[in-house]
């Protein structure tokens, strides 16, 4: 196989489906059903460079992590993978926590992408959040406003995933700046892996 990202070669395992079907009964299962045959085929998330020249915050971050890992592009193998760089709240646990994307310009944001790390399953203290949500800076007002989810999210309670990123879209807002609120499980923390913030497709 081809990455899409930087053309080079990579493995691929591929397992037919009838197994995929009987080893994964759970609802967290993903499954890929068609496969582009030219990295040009590939429909990737659009993000010409925005987050990278953006300015990150957050309530609080582990010493031993780094906020940029959200935007470092490295998704690793799994949402408890130990071998890259991620971010955690950990030693908070149970509180409600918050990181944040700042920009020099309004920018137009339609959707959100949180690939979360949880390493509960190996004996961990991260897990996914009790319940998380964004807002976008209303510079009027000067106040925080929640989005407005699309109406196919309007029941999909928190919208978790695990090895895939929860996906969020809601009506577009324009604004300088944007963030995620977090409220960790108790007697848990949180990470994050990723969090993209694909651009709208003109």
């Amino acid at each position: 196989g081809t990455r899409a990202d930087d053309g080079s070669a990579t493995d691929l395992t591929l397992i037919p489906y009838a197994l995929w079907d009987n080893r994964s009964p759970d609802e967290d299962s993903v499954m890929t059903v068609m496969i582009p045959e030219t990295a040009e085929a590939c429909a990737r998330p659009l993000d010409r460079g925005r987050l990278g020249a953006a300015e990150l915050s957050c309530s609080y971050v582990n010493p031993n992590d780094t906020t940029d890992a959200v935007r470092d592009g490295r998704l690793g193998s799994g949402s408890g993978d130990q071998g890259i760089p991620r971010f955690t709240w950990w030693g908070h646990k149970g509180t409600q926590e918050w990181i944040a994307y700042t920009f020099n310009s309004p920018q137009t944001f339609w959707r959100s992408d949180v690939l979360w790390f949880d390493d509960s399953a190996a004996g961990g203290g991260c897990a996914m959040p009790r319940a998380f949500h964004l807002e976008w800076w209303d510079a009027p007002t000067e106040r925080w406003q929640a989005v407005a989810l699309d109406a196919d999210y309007q029941r999909a309670g928190d919208r978790f995933a695990t090895h895939h990123p929860s996906v969020v879209r809601f009506a577009p807002v324009t604004t300088t700046r944007i963030r995620l609120v977090v409220e960790l499980a108790p007697e848990r923390s949180c990470g994050i892996l990723e969090w993209r913030l694909p651009e709208m497709v003109e």
